[in-house]
């Protein structure tokens, strides 16, 4: 793919570790404008100097300052993703502050959340869990809808291939389904779309949340260095394939999909 210097690039989720270690890759690669769409606004910049230097907000904050270090100028948008008002005012707030035209998203936003089995899953934590990917995911894909996209990559889950393990993430699969589906029926309104089926990035992500409160997953040599990831992300970026999934499999492993 090539990056268009005076174009504009969203990544929800954006705040996250996985959405800054993507934007560090999109500034190395040659994108000059990314705009970090999070849910939880960080102090206004004047602020940023007196931040607990060991508080997660300066984690993310030095990580802001070294992609502009970088050359790339970065747009903060806050907004709930599942808020398609929201999303819609955050956008255009940046668009009013000089922001090029948006020609690319990565819809990576999810919430972490203790997931019970399925046959116990309240309707309140379905919908919690469903916000985030399905309604967020919906909302970008009207919002550009008539507008004209390098790329709309979907960040989806090994879950939605695979199911569940251990019975414990049964409505975080269905979600992500939601969003290779809509890849697909993007791809046939003539629109671009790309949802990968993420195996778990190791040393970031919900990955060590989830293992820290006991949950199975899948074993460790099945997760992807966040080198490997990014490598794949730039091999698939100008795929035309609607849904690729990125899984580690090992031929040696008795293990069939």
């Amino acid at each position: 793919y090539q990056w268009q210097t005076d174009a504009s690039y969203l990544i929800t989720g954006g705040l996250g570790e996985l959405g800054l270690l993507v934007a560090q890759w999109m500034a190395t690669q040659g994108a000059r404008h990314i705009v970090l769409l999070g849910r939880s606004p960080l102090p206004l910049r004047a602020a940023w100097a007196s931040v607990d230097v060991d508080s997660p907000t300066a984690q993310r904050i030095r990580a802001i300052e070294a992609l502009e270090q970088q050359g790339a100028q970065v747009y903060l948008a806050y907004a709930d993703v599942a808020d398609e008002d929201q999303v819609s005012a955050a956008i255009a707030t940046v668009e009013a502050e000089g922001c090029p035209p948006i020609r690319g998203v990565c819809h990576m936003a999810v919430v972490p959340h203790p997931l019970p089995p399925l046959q116990q899953l309240a309707a309140a934590t379905l919908t919690h869990v469903f916000k985030p990917k399905v309604y967020g995911s919906w909302w970008l894909h009207r919002h550009f809808a008539e507008s004209p996209l390098d790329f709309f990559v979907l960040f989806s889950s090994w879950a939605g291939l695979l199911g569940e393990v251990g019975q414990q993430i049964g409505g975080y699969s269905m979600a992500n389904t939601f969003l290779d589906a809509l890849a697909h029926h993007r791809q046939s309104l003539g629109q671009s779309a790309l949802s990968i089926n993420w195996c778990d990035w190791a040393e970031i992500g919900m990955r060590s949340r989830y293992v820290r409160q006991g949950y199975q997953l899948l074993p460790e040599n099945w997760t992807l260095q966040p080198t490997q990831g990014l490598q794949s992300l730039k091999q698939l970026l100008p795929t035309a394939a609607a849904q690729v999934a990125v899984l580690p499999v090992h031929r040696s492993e008795n293990f069939q999909l």
